[in-house]
């Protein structure tokens, strides 16, 4: 784990000498936390992050999230030295940037984060991508402390990925290395709003799930599933598919396997590629837990090497929903995530 400085006690909470923001900001909620240097979220908030009003809402949202937490570490007397932001979109962490965000972000791209964050608080802001920064709070915090080559996979509306090599992140030529979630798993399959095809976002990530459940016909009027679909229409997520494949519904799991095949198939094809002692799996879909992580270890051994998948550990994040926060925290301890040099 990370410790740092002189430890203090506060409130017969966790020994620690300072604690920091940890800001995630998805693409419907925010979550903020107080985190201490022992890792332990002392204090949570989520709101919406109102993503469609604009890059200025989202902006005044995470000053409210960010005033309520220090609101409660000054009433606590926490001292709070750093502010981390993990956030959708690709980024410039240097200047703390966003670089390129979808169309689900309106105006994010481009907005300068860390320059507009840090005069509010007078506190230094260290702002990186989502994916990149959970795995560094599973490096820091998590599963990975002592691993040296890892892989972290973030399952939710996309798929998010994040590569350490001796314990560092390997960020590529212009820091775009890791995205997982558009590997090519069929070269004639699903169009992906990355321009490609059968990316393995279009067939692991909660929307994919839930979107290949809703195109299900000729369901039987017993079907758990049909029963699902008539009642959320449109809103049907992929826990209702997962739900339904555990209670026996024979198309819910045709699904299941199916998300579990491709999946699995991209981490038996990281493992060949990369040798990793861990994969490490967060987000919305990870919380399926053992009932989809074997079907996934499973495929990822049919599609690996039997050497190369003998040394390695596929396991689900020990941080759920608070894997962003974790993340947004350990960027800040750290001063932002630790990278190979490139050069």
């Amino acid at each position: 784990m990370w410790h740092l400085g002189t430890n203090t006690q506060v409130d017969g909470g966790p020994s620690m000498s300072e604690a920091v923001l940890g800001i995630d900001i998805g693409g419907t909620n925010m979550a903020g936390g107080l985190i201490s240097s022992e890792g332990e979220i002392l204090h949570k908030v989520e709101i919406p992050t109102e993503a469609s009003r604009g890059s200025e809402a989202v902006f005044s949202n995470i000053k409210s999230v960010a005033e309520e937490l220090l609101r409660w570490a000054d009433l606590k007397g926490v001292p709070v030295s750093r502010i981390g932001i993990s956030t959708a979109g690709q980024v410039d962490p240097s200047a703390g940037t966003i670089l390129y965000a979808t169309d689900t972000f309106p105006g994010w791209t481009g907005f300068p984060l860390k320059q507009r964050l840090q005069p509010e608080f007078g506190l230094e802001v260290f702002v990186e991508n989502d994916a990149l920064a959970a795995g560094w709070g599973e490096k820091c915090f998590g599963l990975a402390q002592d691993a040296h080559d890892f892989i972290m996979l973030t399952l939710g509306t996309g798929v998010g990925g994040a590569v350490f090599a001796r314990g560092k992140l390997l960020s590529g030529s212009a820091n775009l290395a890791g995205l997982i979630g558009h590997m090519t798993v069929d070269p004639y399959g699903r169009p992906c709003n990355c321009g490609g095809r059968g990316c393995v976002e279009q067939y692991a990530s909660a929307t994919a799930i839930a979107k290949t459940a809703l195109q299900s016909v000729g369901l039987p009027s017993d079907s758990v599933l049909r029963g699902k679909i008539s009642r959320a229409g449109s809103a049907l997520s992929a826990k209702d598919v997962f739900d339904a494949a555990r209670l026996g519904d024979g198309r819910a799991q045709e699904v299941v396997a199916e998300a579990a095949l491709y999946l699995g198939a991209a981490i038996g094809s990281l493992i060949n590629l990369l040798n990793p002692e861990l994969v490490v799996l967060s987000g919305g879909v990870s919380r399926a837990g053992d009932y989809f992580l074997r079907q996934v270890h499973a495929a990822a051994q049919q599609y690996s090497t039997a050497v190369a998948f003998e040394n390695v550990d596929i396991r689900i994040s020990q941080f759920m929903e608070d894997c962003g926060v974790m993340g947004a925290g350990a960027v800040a301890y750290t001063s932002g995530i630790h990278r190979l040099d490139p050069h």
